[in-house]
C-alpha cells in the first residue's frame, strides 16, 4: 500500500520535475500581477491579510501551472507544448499591454470594448502596440521573454535534468507539498470566483475578497462570467421597461419640473442640517429657515454599493419584497412615457471607468436601448467637482418641455475627498483643529482627512444650492437623497466602507442617508395640499428603494406602477420592514431590529 501510494505521489510530480522550465516559465508570466499587486497595495493597505491574499492568489495560477504542465507530459507532443507556449505569451502580451499603455487589466468592459471595435480602430491599436514609447518597451520584454525561454529549454535538458533526477524523492516530496498546498487554496478560489447568481454579489464580491484571484486568466473568467451574469440582467431589464404600460400619462395640467439629485458617500451625520457641530450645509439651512426645505429624518439605503443602491432606487421595486430591479420599470422610462421631457446629468459616468462598480452600473443606465427609452438627453463628461456637471446642464442651450424630469449624479463625496472641491479659501473652511471628534486614532492625517471630507460637504451645499438656484423661478420640487453614507472614523479607526458586520455604528453611518425636498415658491402656491403632505411625513420611516412611488406623486405621474402604501408622502402610506444587506456575506437584515436609537 505504501509503495503504491509513493508511486501515485512520484507519478503527480513528474510533470513538473520533467516540464519545469514550462511550469517557471507559466507561473512567473501569469503570477507576476498578483504579486506585484501585493506588494504594491496590499502590504501597505492591510498587513495582517498580505501573506493569505498572496497564497490565494498565486495558488490559482500555481493550479492553470500544473494542469497545462501535466497535459503537455503526458500528451508527450511537441507541437502542443509551442501550441500551450503560444497562449500562454498570448494572456502574458495582453495583459502587459492593457497594463502598460492604457494602466488597465482585463475586465468585462475591455472585454465589451473589444467586441465592438472596428477594423481600423484594431489597427490603430496595434500602431499603437507597436510604435509608442510603451509598445516598444512592451516588445523588449517579450522578446527577452521568449530568448530566456528558450535557453532555460535547452539548458534544463542538457544540464540540469540529468542531475535532479538523482534527487527524485527529495524533489518529489517537495512538489507534492505543493501542490497539496497550493491546490487546495485554488480549489477554493475557483468555487468563490464562479458561486454568485446576481451580478451585484458577484461584483461586490470581486471588489471586497480578500483572495480574489487576479492573475491574467482568472481576469478573463471572470470578464466571461460577469458578461454573461450582466447580459441576462440587461436583457430582462430592456423586456422589462420595452413592454411598459401604455396608459401612464401627465395630470399635472401647469408646467412642472421634477428634479432628482442623487448624491454620493454621503454621511448624514456630518451634515449640519442634521445636527453636525461643524456648519457644513449653511446654504441650505438658510433655504430650511426661508420654509423651502423639508428635511426627511430616518430615510435607511438597503445597499451599501453605489450600483445595486442606484438599480434599485432608480426602479420600481422593493427589496423588502424580494422584487428584483430588473424585473420592474425604470423610473426615467416611466416618466418618459407619460410624457416628460428626461435630461440626466451624470458626473460620474466617465469617472473610474476600469472599475467593476463602474460597469455594473454603466451597463444599465447607458444600454443603447434603455437611453432610448428614458431620456431625451444625457451628458456625456465627467468632471472633478461637481460644479462643473451644474454649469454643463445650465449652459447646454436646452429646448426643455412642459414637464420635465431632471436627473443629476454627483461625485459628492467620493473618496478621495480631497480631489471633490476646489482648493480656495471659500471650501477649505474646516482644518484638522476644527474636527470636532475626539478618539485616540486619530492622528494629524487621520483628521486631516475628516477636514477634507467636512470641505467637501461644504462643497456639496454649495452644488446643491446652485442646482436649486436652476429652477428657484420655475414651478419645480427638487429631491435630493445619497446612494449611502459612509465611515468617517465616527466610532474606529476606519474611513470608507470596510465591512465588518450589520452592527449598529455601521448601519447608522453607512446606511442612514440624507433626504429633502425642496419646493419653488411657485410649486408652493399650486400645490399647498402636496406641501402639506411633504411637510407631515418628515419624519416616517423610509428606503430609498421606495423614492419612485413619491416622484410619481410630485410629478402628477398616472400610471400603475405607482403603489401608494409605498408612498412616504401619501395618504395611504403604510411602513414596512426596511431590509438591508452586507457587503461581503450578503447578510439581510432588518434595519430597526439593529438599529436602536
Amino acid at each position: 500500500m505504501i509503495h503504491r501510494i509513493t508511486n501515485i505521489l512520484r507519478s503527480l510530480t513528474t510533470p513538473i520535475l520533467h516540464e519545469l522550465p514550462f511550469f517557471l516559465t507559466f507561473f512567473f508570466l501569469m503570477g507576476m500581477r498578483p504579486l506585484l499587486n501585493i506588494l504594491d497595495q496590499t502590504t501597505i493597505l492591510d498587513p495582517d491579510t498580505t501573506t493569505f491574499d498572496l497564497v490565494g492568489r498565486l495558488a490559482i495560477v500555481f493550479l492553470y501551472g500544473y494542469l497545462l504542465t501535466a497535459l503537455i507530459h503526458w500528451a508527450d507532443k511537441r507541437w502542443l507544448k509551442v501550441t500551450v507556449y503560444i497562449v500562454t505569451l498570448a494572456f502574458f502580451i495582453v495583459d502587459l499591454f492593457l497594463l502598460r499603455t492604457f494602466d488597465m487589466i482585463l475586465r468585462p468592459n475591455v472585454l465589451m470594448l473589444l467586441a465592438e471595435t472596428n477594423g481600423s480602430e484594431s489597427s490603430e491599436f496595434l500602431r499603437l502596440f507597436v510604435l509608442s514609447k510603451s509598445g516598444l518597451g512592451n516588445l523588449v520584454i517579450i522578446a527577452l521573454v521568449i530568448a530566456a525561454i528558450c535557453f532555460a529549454e535547452r539548458a534544463y535538458r542538457r544540464w540540469l535534468l540529468p542531475r535532479w533526477r538523482e534527487h527524485r524523492n527529495a524533489w518529489a516530496g517537495l512538489a507534492i507539498g505543493l501542490v497539496l498546498l497550493f491546490g487546495v487554496f485554488s480549489c477554493g478560489t475557483f468555487v468563490r470566483l464562479l458561486q454568485s447568481s446576481d451580478i451585484e454579489r458577484y461584483f461586490g464580491q470581486q471588489e471586497e475578497d480578500m483572495v480574489r484571484p487576479s492573475d491574467p486568466i482568472s481576469s478573463l473568467f471572470q470578464s466571461i462570467y460577469g458578461m454573461r451574469l450582466m447580459g441576462k440582467e440587461i436583457r430582462t431589464a430592456i423586456s422589462t421597461n420595452y413592454h411598459l404600460d401604455t396608459s401612464a400619462s401627465v395630470t399635472e395640467s401647469d408646467s412642472l419640473n421634477v428634479v432628482l439629485i442623487i448624491g454620493e458617500s454621503h454621511n448624514k451625520y456630518h451634515s449640519s442640517l442634521y445636527g453636525y457641530s461643524l456648519r457644513t450645509n449653511p446654504l441650505l439651512e438658510a433655504e430650511q429657515e426661508q420654509g423651502h426645505l423639508f428635511l426627511f429624518h430616518d430615510a435607511v439605503t438597503p445597499f451599501s454599493i453605489t450600483s445595486p443602491a442606484m438599480k434599485n432606487m432608480l426602479c420600481c421595486n422593493s427589496v423588502a419584497d424580494d422584487e428584483r430591479w430588473q424585473d420592474t420599470p425604470y423610473l426615467p422610462a416611466v416618466f418618459k412615457r407619460a410624457g416628460y421631457n428626461v435630461y440626466f446629468w451624470d458626473n460620474q459616468r466617465k469617472v473610474s471607468p476600469n472599475a467593476l462598480y463602474t460597469f455594473a452600473i454603466n451597463s444599465f443606465l447607458y444600454n443603447d436601448t434603455i437611453m432610448r427609452l428614458s431620456y431625451t438627453v444625457t451628458s456625456n463628461r465627467s468632471f472633478a467637482c461637481d460644479y462643473s456637471i451644474v454649469h454643463s446642464f445650465a449652459t447646454s442651450n436646452l429646448q426643455m418641455g412642459k414637464h420635465n424630469l431632471v436627473m443629476f449624479h454627483l461625485m459628492g463625496q467620493h473618496f478621495i475627498t480631497a480631489d471633490r472641491f476646489p482648493h480656495v479659501e471659500q471650501f477649505e473652511r474646516f482644518t484638522p483643529d476644527s474636527v470636532p471628534l475626539q478618539a485616540p486614532y486619530l492622528t494629524p492625517r487621520k483628521r486631516q482627512l475628516i477636514a477634507d471630507y467636512d470641505n467637501a460637504t461644504l462643497y456639496n451645499d454649495y452644488v446643491l444650492k446652485r442646482i436649486i438656484d436652476l429652477f428657484r423661478e420655475k414651478n419645480a420640487v427638487v429631491v435630493y437623497l445619497s446612494d449611502h453614507g459612509e465611515e468617517t472614523y465616527d466610532y474606529r479607526d476606519t474611513m470608507g466602507r470596510h465591512y465588518t458586520e450589520m452592527d449598529d455604528p455601521w448601519l447608522k453611518y453607512v446606511h442612514e442617508v440624507p433626504f429633502f425636498v425642496w419646493c419653488s415658491d411657485k410649486f408652493v402656491d399650486t400645490h399647498p395640499q402636496m406641501v402639506e403632505q411633504i411637510a407631515r411625513s418628515v419624519n416616517r420611516p423610509f428606503t430609498t428603494d421606495n423614492i419612485c412611488h413619491m416622484l410619481f406623486h410630485l410629478g402628477g405621474v398616472k400610471t400603475p406602477y405607482y403603489k401608494p402604501d409605498r408612498d412616504i408622502i401619501g395618504d395611504q402610506f403604510k411602513p414596512r420592514r426596511r431590509i438591508v444587506e452586507g457587503k461581503d456575506d450578503f447578510v439581510r437584515v432588518d434595519f430597526d431590529s439593529i438599529r436602536k436609537d
